[in-house]
């Protein structure tokens, strides 16, 4: 099974039936698309004010750039990027450590958190923050 961002983010890397970014709602607003994603799989999300807010028993926080449209000749066509809305998503983990999944089957490594709001910054993208938890916990 192959996992991206989105499946590392909300940890879904263990579910059988995973739905990946094919199915993140590109017609919903970035936020709602999230919330959708998450709730579809059984977890609950709220938005967050900023990478400092408080999280409840439980959950764990992620950051989410997107829908984002950046051409990279060395990756895609340009015919495909420009038609085809991106994003990317890392977690927080218990050390405090934020990381990511870049693409499929890539490795889990650290981020420099502010780096990544630096880089998606330069196109416009602003961070969106969400607490996430197991609705069975």
């Amino acid at each position: 099974m192959k996992y991206n961002c989105v499946s590392y983010a909300m940890k879904l890397e263990e579910e059988s039936n995973q739905d990946n970014l094919e199915n993140l709602d590109w017609t919903l607003a970035p936020a709602e698309a999230v919330e959708a994603f998450a709730e579809k799989h059984g977890l609950l999300i709220r938005e967050l004010e900023d990478e400092h807010s408080i999280l409840a028993s439980k959950e764990w926080m992620i950051v989410f750039w997107g829908f984002i449209y950046i051409y990279d000749p060395d990756d895609y066509s340009e015919d495909f990027r420009s038609s085809f809305p991106d994003y990317h998503f890392a977690r927080k983990c218990e050390d405090g450590i934020w990381r990511e999944r870049m693409a499929w089957e890539k490795p889990i490594v650290p981020i420099d958190l502010y780096e990544k709001i630096k880089l998606f910054g330069a196109y416009g993208y602003k961070p969106k923050f969400f607490a996430i938890k197991k609705a069975e916990d």
